[in-house]
């Protein structure tokens, strides 16, 4: 484990009411703990979880079990009986669903000791035992590891009559019920008003069991295929389940005889006479259910089938009953899953066996970029067929607040998150095409921007599910030989921005690689963190899109100069990854990385490295495949960057085989010399802060090019185009030419020599201005008669057009002409910037 991850948990281990040390720490963990002698007499606990309303009304206060039960030969467990668990006052039946699966399992299994490993001390044998001190500790899965929990042996009851308060075993020895619900109060916020939970959340925190869940309301629910996978599941042992029901009127309650928004838990499930059946237990412990095959149906042949199935009278008392698939689905709304993860793999035998588990550490500060979002690496190495894998992603949850949150309906204190697992074999990054093999501290695997980077086609192995549960499952197929496989770990817009750390589990049927050993395994696999730069030389620059100043939208906007722009420095040829991201909104954004053709004739200004029309401009262009919110990728190692490459500056490419090439990564090493680099977003007029990061293989510099005009002085003239005849190719006109007398005009004079330059913008909308291209041309006059043009904007252009730099005599009339290829008369500004003050007017 790093470091990095190691500090992870210790944070994770302060909540705000408890400490959480880690199960196996030397100075605050389990081998630390004096459980028998802690103090004197009786230990007591001194973080003493609050009482329950329900409970307080009831005159519940905290006693000794030995005082509750004076003369009674006390035990942990004695045969951990399902029907004995009964809950009381305390409003979490989740919890006590839980309990009781567990117990279930336990008398099914009594080698699987699902609650007997977690709760010390323990006899040799491994049995949890009777402490003479009142002290216990539950060990538990949270927040990334397992976790020391102490509670005493003081419980919630009525002093006068001595009973409980609170979850207990109807069998008075047994003391292991009230342990485990007073560890889980502890845990969860420590108060009896338990927030609310899931079985499945309970049980990854028990024992590790991999959390799940169905909805059965879903419109993608499909119930025979589900009945069929659930079924031979829970039979095998491999699964445990509680099913919940959504909230209800008090009338169907009553009619159905079925608690709203409850949790009941599922004992066994059963095909019987064609019937599908499920046996449920309430935990309330009282009669349950009116339907079919309840205690109430007097039809013949439902009560020939309950009494095959062995159904009494007193199990009908203890809240058990039995229901139909068919009426599970449709008066229930959600099956909870617990997975048990030592029977996901097989040996050749067919005997369970225990599973690889690969876990990461991380935090996850609130970003919309997928490039900022935690990544990580699952190499698999010559597995020898294809398999299915498993991943659980764990919140950790520190303000006990989140464990009731992640249950209201509309999520907005609680980050909605979904891991995504991508093949990424066939795009390795530029690092591994160059040789580099990850380490035990250095992973060098692509870093996923997007996605549409990679291929049109590109996208998760699976179904994605954002989910706001603080544990849930992924699992998903992963082929044969040797695969590169990328996690991402992503969450939703929201309200709430709070960061928050997690653990990341891979549940697999291969063996470990060991990447810190000098001969690593020929098969296997590892899984570790993808770091934001793994390239030697990397620069990172933030920045703004300014209202009003920098918000220039796309290329197809005349505004496209306006945007933020970088001058890129190579001092020799190298592999360029550049990545954008955008952290705070939800737009589509681009990144430009392009050649310009600099005209050794145009004078040389602070911004000359500024693009203001790619196409007419560039002679490289590099850009991500599509416009994508969040942020995007510009990488020299995937032809599908590759936009325009007019000179050949990174090789031959026929462009009839694009389609077939695009997908594959070549290493394009990028020629040394100078680039410009355009952030930009998809709408001009969007303010948002973004994030550069520019990694190469040999040294570089980047530095933020001025805005257009920096110390000029500033212009500006609004006009209207006068529908005149396009611009002439010669370079010498006469002054009575129809260019001159049918299109607008400024007059331009310097009293000292100076250089110009200067920008059209069309005052109309974007739609409105498709067919109207535009061009500037400045002329001075050569004699009585004719006038000889000194520089232009280029070809006409539907995206706006510059004047480059050009130099100004003093005291010389120079005529500027606005024209349009086509006839128009649409409004324009024309900004003019010039190095000292001019006189310019309309003519």
């Amino acid at each position: 484990m790093l470091p990095a991850e190691m500090e992870v948990l210790r944070r994770s281990g302060s909540t705000e009411t408890i400490r959480l040390p880690m199960w196996d720490d030397v100075q605050e963990g389990y081998a630390r703990e004096n459980v028998f002698m802690p103090c004197e007499g009786h230990w007591e606990d001194p973080f003493t979880p609050r009482l329950a309303a329900s409970q307080r009304a009831e005159g519940a206060q905290y006693l000794r079990i030995g005082e509750i039960k004076p003369n009674t030969d006390l035990c942990i467990i004695r045969r951990a009986d399902p029907l004995n668990v009964k809950q009381t006052v305390v409003g979490d039946c989740s919890m006590v669903c839980s309990l009781i699966i567990c117990a279930a399992y336990q008398q099914r299994f009594p080698k699987g000791k699902i609650i007997s490993n977690v709760i010390y001390p323990q006899d040799n044998n491994g049995d949890p035992i009777l402490n003479p001190k009142g002290k216990y500790c539950v060990k538990m899965l949270i927040n990334g590891i397992t976790r020391l929990i102490t509670v005493d042996d003081r419980f919630p009851a009525a002093p006068r009559t001595g009973r409980l308060l609170c979850t207990y075993s109807k069998d008075e020895t047994e003391l292991w019920v009230s342990i485990m619900e007073k560890a889980f109060v502890k845990l969860c916020g420590g108060s009896y008003e338990f927030p609310g939970s899931s079985s499945s959340s309970d049980l990854y925190k028990l024992s590790g069991w991999l959390p799940d869940s169905v909805a059965l309301t879903s419109k993608d629910f499909d119930p025979e295929l589900q009945w069929r996978r659930l079924y031979k599941r829970h039979e095998d042992g491999s699964l445990l389940m509680t099913a919940s029901t959504a909230a209800m009127p008090e009338a169907e309650e009553r009619s159905l005889k079925l608690a709203s928004s409850h949790a009941y838990a599922v004992l066994k499930l059963r095909e019987v006479n064609g019937e599908r059946l499920l046996q449920l237990k309430n935990p309330w412990g009282r009669e349950s259910w009116s339907g079919t095959y309840s205690r109430g149906d007097r039809r013949a042949a439902a009560r020939a089938l309950l009494a095959q199935l062995q159904y009494t009278e007193l199990l009908a008392e203890q809240g058990v009953f039995w229901i139909t698939w068919n009426d599970l689905c449709t008066h229930f709304s959600r099956c909870s899953l617990s997975w048990n993860p030592y029977m996901l793999y097989k040996t050749p035998e067919g005997m369970s066996r225990r599973p690889t588990r690969l876990s990461c550490h991380r935090r996850f500060p609130y970003t919309m970029s997928t490039g900022q979002m935690p990544q990580f690496h699952i190499g698999v190495i010559n597995a020898p067929r294809p398999s299915r894998m498993h991943l659980v992603f764990a919140r950790h949850v520190k303000n006990v607040e989140e464990f009731g949150l992640q249950f209201v309906e509309d999520g907005s204190k609680v980050p909605f998150v979904a891991v995504k697992v991508y093949d990424v074999t066939q795009f390795p990054s530029i690092a591994q095409q160059l040789g580099a093999a990850c380490s035990f501290e250095m992973c060098y695997c692509r870093r996923l921007a997007h996605g549409t980077e990679l291929d049109a086609g590109f996208a998760p192995l699976h179904d994605v599910l954002y989910k706001n549960m603080s544990e849930h499952t992924l699992s998903f197929n992963c082929p044969a030989g040797t695969t590169n496989l990328l996690v991402v770990v992503s969450r939703t817009a929201s309200t709430w921005k709070d960061e928050f750390s997690f653990s990341l589990t891979l549940h697999t049927e291969w063996p470990q690689v060991k990447l810190n050993e000098a001969a690593p395994s020929l098969s296997g696999v590892y899984m570790h963190f993808i770091p934001q730069v793994n390239l030697k030389h990397c620069t990172v620059q933030q920045g703004r899109w300014e209202k009003g100043v920098s918000c220039g939208g796309r290329t197809g906007l005349q505004t496209f100069a306006y945007n933020p722009q970088y001058l890129l420095t190579l001092s020799s040829p190298s592999m360029l990854s550049a990545r954008l991201h955008v952290p705070d909104q939800d737009v589509s954004a681009q990144l430009h990385v392009v050649r310009k053709e600099q005209n050794p004739a145009h004078e040389v200004v602070k911004w000359s490295p500024r693009i203001g029309a790619i196409n007419e401009e560039c002679s490289l262009v590099l850009h991500a495949p599509l416009y994508a919110h969040g942020g995007v990728v510009v990488d020299t190692s995937l032809w599908r960057c590759v936009f325009s490459d007019r000179n050949r500056l990174l090789g031959e490419k026929p462009r009839d085989k694009e389609k077939a090439v695009a997908a594959t990564p070549l290493p394009l090493p990028l020629p040394a010399g100078e680039y410009t680099v355009v952030p930009t977003l998809w709408d001009k007029g969007v303010p948002a802060a973004f994030e550069l990061v520019v990694e190469t293989t040999e040294p570089h510099a980047l530095r933020e090019i001025p805005p257009e005009g920096v110390g000029f002085v500033e212009t500006m003239l609004h006009g209207r185009l006068m529908g005149g005849v396009a611009a002439e190719v010669a370079t010498v006109l006469q002054r009575n030419h129809a260019y001159f007398c049918s299109n607008g005009k400024v007059c331009l004079v310097a009293a000292v020599p100076c250089v110009l330059t200067a920008r059209l913008l069309l005052l109309l909308t974007d739609d409105a201005r498709n067919d109207v291209c535009t061009g500037l041309a400045l002329f001075r006059q050569r004699d009585a008669a004719t006038m000889e043009r000194v520089a232009s904007s280029g070809s006409y252009d539907l995206y706006g057009v510059a004047l480059p730099p050009v130099k100004l005599e003093a005291n010389v009339t120079y005529l500027l002409v606005v024209s349009s290829a086509k006839p128009s008369h649409a409004k324009y500004a024309l900004r003019l910037y010039s190095s000292t003050p001019i006189k310019a007017w309309m003519q």
